[in-house]
């Protein structure tokens, strides 16, 4: 191997292009250009040689098949003509995605609500089993015990917006025994009652009932306010350490922003464990923001099957607990907005995302109780 190089010049410049190394270890076959190892240390001999093989014939280096299989023959093609239609989809430019998406957020083309109209309920009660919960890990525990007719769980007064997250979930994975959502009154009536049992035998899944009155959930074109916010002072970013904190970090700072302080467990130097309150306090009290953006999550996606409240819990905590925290420190600040980065999982639920989407369904919660006491708030 001393004048190893000088030798592959030399079979170069004779036209060979093409290089297999016959010996115990492939350690030569890396110094050329597609070069090709028949045999590595440590590894199985058959299937390495069948490898190198496959290599070489899509390189366009291919053997005598028949003396590769011995008992192979070769057989002719079908004789119609290949039709050649193409299956695979026109991918568009990924800029002019990106410029149509963005274009969209500008224009507030992709605002939402959530809107209840009024229902018509099956005259007779249907068949079904009722369970009252109070939050998603109650729920979880009364899908996973659940085997029979269709399982409707029910809330009171509408703050159980997580049994809401993690019911859309358990609609998508158990179609064949999950029967809806239903929220009371948090003093229901006789009227209201009796409603809920006639609801059970209906086609709507998710379900509010007032006065008597069942309405059906719908999510709906939103009309934007025709407000824009740009960035004054000292905006504060929690959970801003990955690359979707850097993005909104720059943005902050092209529009206004004459400070942005980056929070998290791992931020440096504004540490801070989001979920913990005393710590959330001290620092909105350290900072003192103008705006707030909360970016903070965990992931542990898994089917509900397979999920435990602790895993429910934990997913909650930095996103969930975490604004709450916010909301409940800033409250004499006067902020100029107040951001939160939810998820879609929690508006329409995604299978395998039930802890996330009963987190994402509750921080939409604390946004609509912010703008219900007249504060700003909207989720992304």
């Amino acid at each position: 191997t001393v004048r190893f190089f000088d030798g592959v010049q030399a079979l170069k410049q004779a036209y060979v292009s093409r290089f297999l190394e016959v010996g115990p270890d492939g350690v030569l076959a890396a110094l050329v250009e597609d070069g090709i190892a028949v045999a590595r240390r440590d590894r199985d001999e058959a299937e390495t040689l069948m490898a190198a093989v496959a290599r070489a014939h899509v390189s366009g280096w291919s053997p005598d098949w028949v003396r590769v299989f011995g008992n192979a023959a070769v057989v002719e093609l079908p004789t119609y003509p290949f039709e050649r239609t193409r299956f695979w989809p026109t991918v568009r430019r990924q800029g002019r995605v990106d410029a149509e998406f963005w274009s969209a957020v500008e224009s507030h083309a992709l605002v939402y609500r959530i809107d209840w109209v009024p229902l018509a309920v099956p005259a007779v009660p249907g068949d079904g089993v009722v369970v009252e919960v109070r939050d998603a890990v109650e729920a979880l525990a009364a899908v996973q015990r659940h085997d029979g007719a269709p399982l409707w769980c029910v809330t009171r007064g509408g703050g159980a917006d997580d049994v809401w997250g993690f019911g859309r979930v358990a609609a998508l994975e158990y179609p064949d025994r999950w029967g809806g959502l239903v929220d009371l009154p948090a003093d229901p009536s006789a009227a209201d009652r009796e409603i809920l049992a006639r609801v059970v035998g209906g086609a709507e899944d998710q379900v509010r009932i007032r006065d008597g009155v069942a309405y059906g959930r719908r999510l709906v074109r939103g009309a934007a306010d025709g407000s824009r916010w740009r960035p004054r002072g000292t905006v504060l970013v929690t959970g801003g350490s990955g690359a979707l904190g850097r993005h909104v970090s720059r943005w902050l700072l092209e529009h206004g922003a004459q400070d942005v302080v980056v929070a998290g467990r791992k931020s440096v130097p504004a540490s801070c464990d989001v979920s913990d309150r005393d710590a959330v306090f001290a620092l909105v009290e350290r900072v003192r923001p103008d705006a707030v953006v909360h970016l903070a999550g965990v992931l542990d996606d898994g089917v509900i099957e397979g999920l435990t409240a602790e895993r429910m819990r934990s997913v909650a905590a930095a996103k969930v607990d975490g604004a709450r925290y916010l909301d409940e420190a800033t409250r004499g600040l006067g902020l100029d907005a107040f951001v939160l980065f939810s998820s879609f999982a929690g508006a329409v639920g995604s299978a395998g995302q039930a802890n996330y989407a009963a987190a994402n369904a509750a921080l939409d919660g604390v946004v609509r109780a912010r703008r219900a006491a007249g504060l700003p708030a909207v989720a992304i």
